[in-house]
This record gives C-alpha cells, structure tokens and sequence, in this order.
C-alpha cells in the first residue's frame, strides 16, 4: 500500500492538462453506465468525452493516482467545502453536523485491484487529518451493488432512497478512524 499510496497525487486545477486527464478518466469510469442519476448530478460533455462534478474545484481536494502512460486510472473527488451539497439531488438531507466533507466521486479505471482507490482514500484522510479535521464526518452516495463492501470498512448507513428504479444509500463515517485499515 505505502507504493501506491506516494504515487497518490492531488489535483492542481491550474494544470489544465491533469485537469484533462482527470476529466477524462472519470469520463472513461461512468460513460459506460446507464443510471440516470449519475446523468443529472454531474457535467457531461459528450463530445469531448470528459465529465466533472457541478461543485467547484476550489471547493473540492481531488486525488488520482496515474497508469504507467501517465493517464490517470483512479479518482477520488472530496466536497471539503460544503457550499452546496451534491447528494441532495438523490433526494438526501444536507447534513446537521457542524463539520463535514461529502465524496463527491471514486472510479478506478485499473479493474484487477481495488488497492489504488483505498490508497487515494487514505491520501484524502492523511489530507484531512493534518487539517485537524478528527471531529468530522465523510458522507458519500453508493449503490445496492456496493453497499456490503462500504459497511465492512466501517460505513453506516445515514439514509435510503430510491429514485428511477434505483436504489442509493447516503453513508456516513467519522474520518478519525482509518478507512483503509479494516
């Protein structure tokens, strides 16, 4: 894990070609899905075949871990500022702590292993954990098909809803303890 996890890398929004890149990877990620949901919340430009998240990437900590081309095979995007709160489109209440974050979107191009995502989420909590932020809590959307793998690493379930047919879950974890440990 400690070789993957220095290949972690975060998202300087002034690089427009990581940008690109990033773009396009998450493009690459979620094209393939026929879920409306994931249709509405975000921004798709088909024609250039790039997707990115309505939240402002100022207000977001982007984490990505690239192939041995250079392109980037793992995302990892983090709301660290909360001004607006992308779950709610899934019909999910902002949350009532003082103090949170909101996973905004995890991919992983590289489909043998799910070493790469775990090794950019303990990126994102190393990030926040320097911030001081042991008091707050992660909130993130998932799928029926995901939802036994997240309540192992120590997920709880803070909502249901379901929408077109599709069922998500609004999860919750306090980021003092370590996601990738269990």
């Amino acid at each position: 894990m400690n070789a993957l996890l220095s290949q972690v890398e975060r998202l300087d929004q002034a690089r427009e070609e990581d940008v690109r890149l990033y773009e396009e990877a998450f493009y690459r990620a979620f094209a393939p899905r026929s879920n409306p949901g994931i249709r509405t919340i975000w921004i798709w430009d088909d024609k250039s075949q790039r997707l990115k998240t309505r939240i402002p990437y100022e207000d977001q900590d982007v984490f990505f871990i690239r192939d041995e081309r250079g392109l980037v095979e793992t995302g990892l995007a983090v709301n660290r500022a909360c001004r607006q709160f992308q779950s709610g489109a899934y019909g999910f209440q902002r949350p009532q702590y003082p103090q949170w974050v909101e996973v905004l979107a995890v991919f992983n191009l590289a489909k043998d292993s799910r070493k790469p995502v775990l090794a950019a989420v303990e990126k994102s909590h190393q990030v926040l954990l320097a911030r001081g932020w042991e008091q707050f809590y992660v909130y993130a959307t998932c799928p029926q098909y995901s939802l036994n793998w997240n309540l192992k690493r120590g997920w709880e379930i803070a909502e249901k809803s379901e929408r077109d047919s599709v069922i998500r879950y609004f999860l919750r974890m306090s980021i003092s303890r370590s996601f990738v440990s269990k």
